[in-house]
């Protein structure tokens, strides 16, 4: 699981709540693993009246002087579907009192709102103009699959762009990844040179069940078994467990490297997260690592906690702590973050606080949606969300920020939406009058 999920996820009920819009986020440091805390950073979101982003501001707490310093910030702008077209950011210069540009993003869309092209320039202070830094481009096809994608670099000396590395995508009918080939730039070639090569294989329900990835041989210009992930569900269609295998070229037979087992509680809650290696010499598995997740009676996710096994005393050392607290409303209100295990005082020396002021987005909120039966599964843990209809309808897709992702239409009966280009990360999905969390892993 990615460092962000573990960090910033929370549970995510099956029935629709409010969402909440974060204002501020305050950050504090407990000074030398003591109760004491102290300010140390801010930051503070500015939407406009439909509850779009329009800025993020970052600023230090000054303790001698006891005033905010501005550091950097962030302006966006979005076209009237809430769709991003542009971020600017700045850098403070205490010196003259003023903010200096230091990056731009342009963003173009399809008439599908679909995303096409990313262009990132960085600041030339010395010309005082905006350089080209890179580039990405997107194709879709007709069901809105992103069929390609191009990644390029600005190249100074040519004043050109120069491509890097490419991805091209295919879907079955049911709009579920089936393969995706990686290529990159050989300059000297002036053409693509194959990578490596994903092939997926799904269940009767859209379940990805298999991940083979194989390595292009240039020698006999033939792809190559490198490494398969076998993804196993159980009744309730959530991970049982996820085999990761290499390929033996001796032998010609897929060798175990590691395995993680998922626990839950009754509530279907995400309880444990074991992962386990194989000694092929020995003929066994052994501990690796774990997560232990807790939660509230309203399955809101408590803590997070991360262990290694250590093979010398065989017991699990700690690593890390995560724990969370909400407001009456489902809402994040603060999180803690603690590290650095210290064995003899049995606690963690590292402890920061992040505290959120967080605001309603709609006090009015039904609870269960007309038109929608069901979502599944939260977390999204194969870029495929499915989505059972009563009635059609349309859907939109927004982040904490309240910048819309994705957007669409449902028709009657089961959809499943692809979520591939939609980053890590907690969203709200909003359908008629519903509003539900979800998290894309």
């Amino acid at each position: 699981m990615k460092l962000f999920y573990l960090i910033f996820a929370v549970f995510l009920a099956q029935t629709a709540h409010a969402e909440c819009l974060v204002d501020t986020l305050y950050s504090y440091r407990f000074a030398n693993s003591s109760s004491y805390k102290y300010l140390t950073s801010r930051l503070i979101n500015t939407y406009d009246a439909s509850h779009v982003q329009t800025q993020q501001l970052n600023q230090n707490w000054d303790t001698g002087a006891a005033v905010w310093v501005n550091f950097s910030k962030t302006d966006y702008t979005n076209n009237s579907n809430h769709k991003l077209v542009q971020y600017s950011t700045y850098s403070w210069d205490a010196g003259s009192s003023s903010w200096k540009n230091v990056s731009l993003g342009v963003l173009v869309y399809d008439g599908s709102s679909n995303l096409i092209r990313k262009t990132s320039l960085n600041w030339n202070s010395g010309t005082s103009a905006w350089d080209s830094s890179n580039r990405q481009e997107m194709m879709y096809d007709a069901n809105n699959n992103q069929i390609q994608y191009i990644s390029a670099s600005w190249s100074v000396p040519n004043n050109a762009w120069v491509n890097f590395i490419k991805y091209d995508d295919a879907y079955d009918a049911f709009k579920n990844m089936t393969q995706r080939i990686v290529q990159f730039w050989n300059t000297s070639l002036n053409d693509w040179v194959k990578d490596s090569k994903n092939d997926y294989s799904y269940n009767t329900v859209n379940k990805r069940t298999l991940d083979v990835q194989q390595i292009w041989n240039t020698g006999s210009n033939i792809w190559v078994n490198s490494q398969q992930i076998t993804y196993t569900y159980n009744a309730n269609n959530v991970f049982d467990y996820i085999l990761y295998q290499k390929w033996n070229s001796s032998t010609s037979l897929w060798e175990d490297l590691t395995r993680t087992t998922y626990s839950y509680d009754a509530n279907n809650n995400n309880t444990q997260q074991l992962q386990k290696s194989y000694d092929k010499n020995a003929s066994t598995w052994y501990n690796k690592s774990k997560y232990d997740i807790s939660y509230d009676v309203s399955n809101n996710m408590l803590a997070q906690e991360a262990y290694n096994w250590d093979t010398v005393s065989n017991s699990w050392n700690k690593i890390n702590l995560t724990s969370y607290e909400y407001y009456s409303n489902w809402c994040t209100s603060a999180f803690d973050v603690f590290g650095s295990w210290d064995t003899a005082s049995s606690s963690y020396s590292y402890h920061n606080r992040y505290e959120y002021k967080s605001t309603l987005v709609s006090t009015a909120v039904n609870s269960v949606s007309t038109s929608i039966s069901r979502i599944y599964p939260n977390p999204v843990l194969d870029n495929k969300l499915h989505v059972q209809v009563n009635s059609s309808c349309n859907f939109e897709l927004y982040d904490l920020t309240g910048r819309l992702q994705h957007s669409g239409s449902l028709k009657t009966g089961e959809n499943i939406l692809d979520l591939s280009q939609i980053p890590r990360g907690i969203y709200i999905f909003k359908s008629d009058n519903s509003r539900q969390k979800l998290v894309v892993e």
